[in-house]
C-alpha cells in the first residue's frame, strides 16, 4: 500500500507526523533490504538514511502536542498513553534518535555485520514505541509498502 493512501484524510499535525513516520519507515525498509542482501549495501546511503531517521526521531516530541487535534485528529494512530506517559515517550524518541546516530557512525567505520547489528538495535527502538504508543493497524492499513513506494515517499518528502 502506498503510504499516502494509508494517511488519506489526515490533516494538520497528524498528517505532518504520519509523513515523518512514513519517511522513517521507508528508510528502515531500504536499509533492511541491504542488511538482508536483497539490495547492494551502500554505506553512504545507509549513513544518509540513518541521519534521516535520527533527524525525524528528534522531532517526534514536537509532533505530539497535547491538543485535541493531536490526540483525536482524523486517522491518528496515537494512543492516549503518549500523553499519560510523556517522559517515557520522549525518552524512547531520544533513544531512537541515538540509535539512528549510531547507525550513521557505524556506516562510516563499520562492516556489513556491524551495520546489521546496529540496524537490529535501531529496529528494537522503533518497535518499543509502536508497542506501547501506537494503535494497532487493521485491514488494508496494515499492508506494507514496497521499496518502490518508499523511494517515492522519500523523494516526495525531501522536496
Amino acid at each position: 500500500m502506498y503510504q499516502s493512501e494509508a494517511h488519506e484524510g489526515a490533516t494538520g499535525i497528524v498528517k505532518k507526523r504520519m509523513d515523518a513516520m512514513s519517511e522513517m519507515a521507508c528508510a528502515m525498509k531500504i536499509i533492511a533490504n541491504m542488511v538482508k542482501e536483497r539490495r547492494e549495501l551502500d554505506l553512504n546511503e545507509v549513513a544518509v538514511l540513518g541521519r534521516t531517521i535520527a533527524s525525524r526521531a528528534a522531532d517526534i516530541p514536537t509532533q505530539f502536542p497535547d491538543t485535541a487535534d493531536s490526540r483525536t485528529g482524523q486517522r491518528t494512530e496515537a494512543r492516549p498513553t503518549i500523553w499519560e506517559r510523556w517522559p517515557e515517550f520522549t525518552s524512547r524518541a531520544q533513544r531512537l534518535e541515538e540509535e539512528g546516530e549510531h547507525l550513521v557512525a557505524t556506516a562510516r567505520t563499520g562492516t556489513a555485520s556491524a551495520i546489521g547489528s546496529q540496524f537490529k538495535s535501531l529496529g528494537k527502538a522503533c518497535r518499543s514505541c509502536h508497542k506501547d504508543f501506537r494503535k494497532k493497524k487493521k485491514g488494508p492499513e496494515a499492508a506494507s509498502s514496497s521499496e518502490n513506494d518508499c523511494t517515492a515517499v522519500l523523494t516526495q518528502l525531501s522536496q
